[in-house]
């Protein structure tokens, strides 16, 4: 990934101008070869009065290098989960946006986003790198555990995460421990709410096709 010339400085001079700021996000575009070779840009990165929520559910967005932190909003948190394989950004901005930072969006595109067919990202959805789904999905139950303690999960969130979660179930079948660490969390994230129960369904379904014929990933959309 590259900065603009103007990444640094424009982020200092915000923190430093604005009392009382915990982080400034700047804007990401996407390019491929070269800089002059712009293939997208994010167009998801802004706040909302529910930050916490619309991140979580992907509403809004932005990128590992676009946020610039006040060291002092850092100290004493756990950063980067080292552990993980995967999704080790979203992992650490769900856990600082918990803590209600107060931030603010440069709306200045001032990352260039290297895509190319290497990215880890691009390989998750891949099912034959599971182990890259599993850390994730232990990812989650960790997140969702400290958005229960902050008073956080709402409904509405327990809803978003089992219509994700739901779809790992291919990813684990093989694994006893990971299947059941999986509906160990689905059945936390379920209440009373007929779709739940029409998708509970459709994973006992899934269940018995993978067990079955080794297929059975479209029964979960």
């Amino acid at each position: 990934d590259i900065m603009h010339p103007e990444f640094i400085h424009k982020k200092v001079m915000g923190l430093n101008t604005k009392s009382g700021l915990d982080g400034i996000i700047s804007k990401t575009m996407m390019f491929e070869n070269s800089i002059e070779n712009i293939t997208g840009r994010e167009n998801r990165t802004f706040l909302t009065e529910t930050t916490l929520d619309d991140f979580l559910k992907l509403k809004i967005s932005w990128y590992l290098p676009d946020i610039m932190w006040n060291g002092n909003f850092l100290k004493g948190k756990q950063l980067f989960d080292e552990e993980l394989l995967a999704g080790q950004d979203s992992d650490f901005y769900a856990r600082m946006l918990i803590e209600q930072p107060k931030l603010e969006v440069i709306d200045e595109y001032l990352t260039y986003y290297r895509k190319h067919p290497q990215n880890i990202t691009s390989h998750i959805d891949n099912r034959k790198n599971a182990r890259l789904k599993i850390s994730h999905l232990h990812s989650v139950i960790r997140l969702i555990a400290l958005l229960e303690k902050k008073g956080k999960l709402s409904k509405d969130l327990k809803l978003h995460f089992f219509k994700a979660m739901m779809k790992y179930l291919p990813y684990v079948i093989s694994s006893k421990q990971d299947l059941k660490a999986l509906m160990k969390l689905l059945r936390k994230l379920s209440f009373f709410d007929f779709g739940i129960f029409k998708r509970w369904i459709k994973i006992f379904l899934a269940y018995f096709s993978l067990k079955i014929i080794g297929k059975g990933e479209k029964l979960l959309k």
